[in-house]
């Protein structure tokens, strides 16, 4: 907290930094974060009034003026194109990325949410492969599946493009069918998940209410590229009741990730109550995970 206190007023690291203060100092009431809101506001107008908004807009809004409040870097090199060399292994690959965008990019939102993730697209008339290892701060996931692990599988499974969705190939010269797979190359110290709930369709906007389990930790070893082991503790979970059109939300939040002591809270507007479990499979909408391992 004391790292953001040196910001002015009314900005997204001073707000949050007091609404920290505020959560852990005092010892009961309840907390107006009206500062944090308008904050929010001041970087997206959509925000401004009562109206209920989506809340994983709300956390990028978040996220992305917080690091741009708390970049280190004060005069950023000027922006390039990264491109493929033939030469380059994946590791050399991905390092030479990472050093790029942590050129730019240096804050405490990218020590703490920051990922790579690697993106293969391969020609199916030519061959040609082009690599990409970008960044990332949050995964979206399709509801594939009756678990989280269902999710990250779909995420990573092989993709055909082709129609509007065709690949422009350097090789061809043109738009061509191919073969795309995800992966992910740096997991980052905290995981978020998004579960894509809300769509559009021919009839308007929908929300997908099918069950998604999860569990308390997240094994994702299967998917490092590497002999590595990977375990992600559960420690936040956002949920919304309603549909497309309305609807309310609630946060659900462990008491000390770092302790041993398990204890959930819910959070629904000015009530706060200690569970069990904050588990919901047809509400989830975000997850938090803090890696472990």
């Amino acid at each position: 907290v004391s790292t953001l206190s040196t910001w002015a007023p009314g900005t997204l690291s001073t707000e949050i930094t007091n609404l920290v203060k505020d959560l852990w100092c005092r010892n009961h009431g309840q907390i107006d974060p009206a500062g944090l809101k308008y904050a929010v506001a001041k970087r997206a107008s959509t925000f401004l009034g009562n109206r209920q908004h989506d809340s994983h807009e709300f956390l990028r809004i978040l996220m992305d003026g917080l690091h741009e409040e708390l970049n280190r870097v004060t005069r950023k090199p000027n922006y390039q194109e990264l491109k493929d060399l033939p030469s380059e292994s994946d590791i050399q690959a991905a390092e030479r990325w990472w050093s790029y965008h942590k050129s730019r990019n240096d804050s405490l939102i990218m020590d703490l949410f920051c990922g790579q993730l690697k993106s293969e697209v391969r020609c199916r008339k030519c061959k040609h492969v082009s690599k990409a290892f970008d960044p990332f701060l949050d995964l979206s996931l399709e509801l594939k599946g009756t678990n989280v692990m269902d999710c990250l599988n779909s995420f990573m499974e092989v993709e055909i493009l082709k129609g509007t969705e065709r690949y422009l190939c350097p090789e061809c010269k043109k738009r061509t069918e191919s073969i795309r797979q995800l992966a992910i190359w740096r997991w980052p110290k905290i995981l978020v998940l998004h579960l894509k709930r809300f769509g559009f369709s021919s009839f308007g906007s929908r929300k997908l209410t099918q069950k998604v389990m999860y569990t308390s930790m997240l094994d994702v070893s299967k998917f490092v590229n590497h002999s590595s082991t990977i375990h992600y503790k559960l420690f936040g979970v956002i949920n919304h009741f309603g549909n497309a059109n309305g609807g309310h939300y609630t946060a659900c939040c462990m008491g000390n990730a770092d302790s041993d002591n398990n204890q959930w809270f819910e959070f629904d507007d000015s009530q706060v109550h200690a569970i069990r479990s904050p588990i919901d499979p047809t509400a989830a909408y975000i997850l938090f995970y803090q890696r472990v391992t």
